[in-house]
């Protein structure tokens, strides 16, 4: 009985030290890979409209030029046309005779 005991508890604390050790892990990472997922970006587009996604909780949708259809989570306007370099952290959007700059980085997961 007792060797089942010792066993058990050497499981469990095995799973629990793996558990823990898997999340650390995450958070630790979650900031790198977002930044190396960030870089790898390359959109060169236009806005063509932007609605309520009734099929996505009614979050605000944008629809792109090449097709994809993003949440949104900056300032867009249809017509603005967007640029983002691979290597770069900064979106460009052109709107009218103007030229916004956001660094997506501290955007972490919702610089789509």
């Amino acid at each position: 009985m007792k060797k089942e005991k010792i066993v058990l508890i050497f499981i469990v604390l095995v799973t629990s030290i793996c558990v823990i050790l898997s999340f650390l892990y995450k958070i630790l990472k979650s900031d790198e890979i977002t930044k190396k997922r960030i870089l790898s970006m390359d959109r060169h587009t236009k806005v063509l409209q932007i609605y309520n996604d009734s099929f996505n909780h009614n979050f605000t949708t944008v629809l792109y030029a090449t097709g994809e259809r993003k949440t949104l989570y900056f300032d867009l306007k249809v017509g603005d046309s967007i640029s983002k370099n691979k290597n770069d952290s900064i979106m460009y959007i052109f709107r009218n005779d103007s030229i916004l700059q956001i660094n997506l980085l501290p955007y972490g997961y919702k610089a789509n």
